[in-house]
């Protein structure tokens, strides 16, 4: 059963996302600079409007693996940040490229027909993603469902004299754009800047294994549009239900094919988001080629150099010295990391490689040793907070051991400011049951010291964790704000003059920490390395939910609206950033709710709440 709370609280949290003075910057790989984004409320309507983002899929024909664990943890990170700090709300689509030369060659090694081979690794891609936290796409654009938006795309790029045909396929005339082909996103030698060349020979090759034609080209830059199967008239497109593979094409007015993989995105991205949109990202190695070609297939497609407004590039994640990739044959997939992690019962099978089994056996006991108890998914996304998104950056075992005593040291701190407020609460308990009052001179007096330090300590907290995340999403430096506002906090709880501090300051504070790693993706209270955390933020009585009908639940609920009136309160006579009056109501939905038993569900109009 859900209650409707009033109008007025859900205005409060669009009050606050309005008011908003400043727009998070990003680097821009067009511009190479650090850019603002649009902002997150349309000036002319005073809504909300959506901010558009296409982020390229992989290819599925084989396991996922670290690199791009990282590449889409560290997108999910920048995509949660801009909707749980700076109030956007984004439209998230993911390309899959699941028609591909490599993925009918897999299937036909495998003996199995192409689109089985894409289904099963696309739904094992996604699982993979859930199980490291990312929040799935809004929408999925899939190329086999968007054959004919392809094939239209290319005849208009044909129809603006930026394509023409040869015998084995059409071909995007790089020569049509003059100057422009590149000035964007970089050119051929931008491939060894951004570990590119790797993925363009495979291309270069793949499209020398349509046909042996491809010298015919005008320029040895243009790419191809379109693939002709050469396959005689009327043999079917289809798989054949028998399992034998058939020839994978489509028809077209150039031949039975199928496209080029740089026409995928640009075609699909028109059909979904329009002919231009917010932000396109990806790794940086699909800077160049595939992104350059794409900006090229969208200029030439709508006569104009607005396509994307921001293009994100993620970093590589190396293992060995070497970048991450299927093609150099050293990738760890997220089977195997998540395998490695949890202990598993040995097979019958596998004690016959006494060999190969003795030597995974170690390096597998070499992670779980290096996570002390974290959580697998956990540690990783720590792991990649603790570095740039745009950094290149190194899988080890020593990386994953630091990354896990990072979450151990918050969960340590969280653990012991809880336990303080619950052992805090009970004496004053006892004190009122006693009749023991202090003097009330020295009891303000004590409580505005203790008051002033955590507020001002918790301001400027939240100002440091602003100004990182506003100058593109430093994540590092998020990190370094918390900890010190932890070992400024333990230095204060541990000087023998600050006792009996409010466990209501110390859970506030403990809110901070644990609100802002959820809101980019990492919950401290699942998977620590530790017996769990419950934060109750200081609202109730030591419980982590509430009992209802109870007049201890009332209660619950009276101090929580309390504390929250406070708080704003506070915030105005401070004229503080409006930003800190959206964090406070999101504090009430993500921390208080929760803690006294109840969900607060945002909708478009009003707020619903139900019992946890």
């Amino acid at each position: 059963m859900y209650l409707r709370l009033p109008r007025t609280i859900n205005r409060a949290r669009m009050f606050c996302a309005r008011a908003l003075s400043t727009s998070p910057s990003l680097y821009n790989s067009l511009t190479k600079s650090v850019e603002p984004l649009p902002p997150s409320i349309d000036p002319d309507t005073g809504q909300r409007r959506p901010l558009t983002w296409y982020s390229c899929g992989p290819t599925v024909y084989d396991d996922t693996h670290l690199g791009h664990a990282r590449s889409y943890v560290s997108t999910d990170v920048v995509r949660r940040v801009m909707e749980n700090f700076f109030g956007y709300h984004v439209h998230y689509v993911m390309g899959m490229t699941d028609v591909d030369d490599k993925i009918v060659n897999r299937s036909l090694e495998l003996g199995v027909t192409a689109s089985f081979l894409a289904r099963k690794h696309e739904i094992e891609f996604f699982e993979d993603l859930e199980r490291l936290n990312c929040c799935p796409p809004n929408d999925i654009t899939r190329v086999t469902e968007h054959m004919s938006d392809i094939v239209e795309y290319i005849a208009t790029i044909m129809k603006n004299n930026s394509a023409y045909e040869l015998d084995d396929g059409v071909y995007f005339d790089v020569g049509s754009l003059g100057t422009q082909y590149g000035a964007q996103l970089g050119s051929p030698d931008s491939r060894r800047e951004n570990g590119g060349h790797v993925e363009e020979e495979e291309e270069e090759e793949e499209e020398r294994s349509v046909s042996g034609r491809s010298g015919k080209k005008r320029d040895r830059r243009d790419f191809a549009l379109w693939k002709k199967t050469m396959v005689e008239e009327g043999e079917s497109a289809s798989e054949e239900e028998s399992g034998q593979q058939a020839v994978v094409a489509w028809d077209s007015p150039w031949g039975r094919g199928r496209p080029g993989w740089h026409i995928e995105c640009s075609a699909m991205t028109n059909t979904v988001l329009g002919t231009s949109f917010d932000v396109h990202s990806g790794g940086i190695d699909l800077c160049f080629p595939h992104h350059c070609n794409e900006i090229a297939q969208a200029n030439a497609f709508n006569q104009t150099d607005s396509w994307v407004s921001t293009f994100l590039h993620t970093g590589h994640l190396h293992i060995d010295g070497l970048k991450m990739s299927k093609s150099l044959k050293n990738f760890i997939t997220v089977r195997q990391m998540f395998a490695a992690a949890v202990p598993t019962e040995k097979k019958e099978e596998e004690e016959e490689e006494e060999e190969e089994e003795e030597e995974e056996e170690k390096e597998v006991a070499a992670l779980r040793e290096s996570l002390g108890g974290v959580d697998i998914s956990v540690a990783f996304r720590m792991f990649v907070l603790s570095h740039h998104y745009r950094s290149n950056i190194t899988y080890s075992l020593d990386r994953m051991r630091d990354a896990s005593a990072d979450v151990r040291r918050f969960t340590s701190f969280l653990e012991a400011m809880e336990s303080y407020a619950m052992k805090e609460r009970k004496e004053m308990m006892k004190e009122e049951m006693k009749g023991d009052e202090e003097d009330g001179i020295a009891l303000l007096a004590r409580r505005k010291r203790h008051h002033d330090f955590f507020t001002e300590l918790r301001n400027l907290t939240d100002q440091r964790i602003h100004d990182a995340l506003s100058h593109d999403m430093n994540t590092p430096g998020v990190l370094v704000a918390l900890r010190h506002m932890c070992t400024q906090i333990r230095g204060y709880m541990s000087d023998s003059e600050n006792d009996k501090v409010p466990s209501e300051l110390v859970l506030t504070a403990c809110g901070t920490v644990l609100t802002t790693m959820e809101r980019m993706g990492l919950d401290l209270r699942a998977g620590g390395g530790s017996s769990g955390v419950t934060i109750s933020a200081g609202v109730s009585g030591g419980g982590s939910g509430g009992t209802g009908g109870s007049v201890d639940a009332e209660m619950d609920v009276a101090r929580a609206f309390a504390k929250f009136r406070a708080a704003v309160r506070d915030a105005a006579r401070r004229k503080s950033n409006p930003g800190e009056l959206f964090q406070l109501c999101d504090e009430v939905r993500d921390v208080i709710g929760p803690s006294i038993g109840w969900e607060f569900i945002d909708t478009s109009g009003d707020v619903e709440i139900r019992r946890r």
